[in-house]
């Protein structure tokens, strides 16, 4: 749950919800050239506009994958402890067994990494649609399609280097 499914959720709700928004939003920038408007004033797009994306959607991605965290806990709680009749300690015993604080920091950098990952694709694929409303709304499914890949193939490659890195205590 805290190694997998808290980051993953937390970066397909951005890529879907947040992505999209943003590539949206550059989309009808770019078809409506207010992008190449404040080039010309001198105002760096990417400065002004794709920066400020980038912090928030890796924020808002970690906050994310804590709320996933504290839901699942909340739930296994309420299975173990009120429906399966486990003591509550036992339920706590178990859990921090199995749980190493390495993993939560790993967990943590993940999810802002996949975050910034969410909204560097949907800025350049907003960026870089075709003209109208028909390239914009193309733009935003290769947006989502794009980042959901790119996070698959990085949660493994981070995943493979924490297990090497970081060996389980059994």
């Amino acid at each position: 749950m805290i190694q997998q499914v808290a980051p993953l959720a937390a970066a397909l709700l951005v890529s879907g919800v947040g992505g999209s928004a943003m590539t949206s939003d550059m989309g009808a920038r770019n078809i409506r050239d207010e992008l190449a408007a404040m080039e010309v004033m001198g105002i760096n797009p990417i400065h002004r506009l794709v920066t400020p994306r980038l912090w928030a959607a890796s924020t808002v991605s970690a906050l994310l994958c804590s709320v996933v965290i504290l839901a699942g806990v909340l739930g296994g709680f309420y299975f173990n402890v009120i429906q399966q009749g486990v003591s509550p300690g036992a339920f706590f015993d178990g859990a921090t067994t199995l749980l190493q604080f390495s993993d939560l920091v790993v967990t943590l950098f993940k999810a802002w990494v996949f975050g910034f990952v969410a909204a560097a694709v949907a800025c350049y694929m907003g960026m870089n649609c075709d003209y109208g409303p028909v390239g914009v709304g193309r733009a935003v499914n290769r947006a989502v399609v794009v980042t959901s890949i790119v996070v698959f193939a990085i949660n493994y490659v981070v995943e493979m280097v924490y297990q090497v890195l970081v060996p389980r205590k059994f």
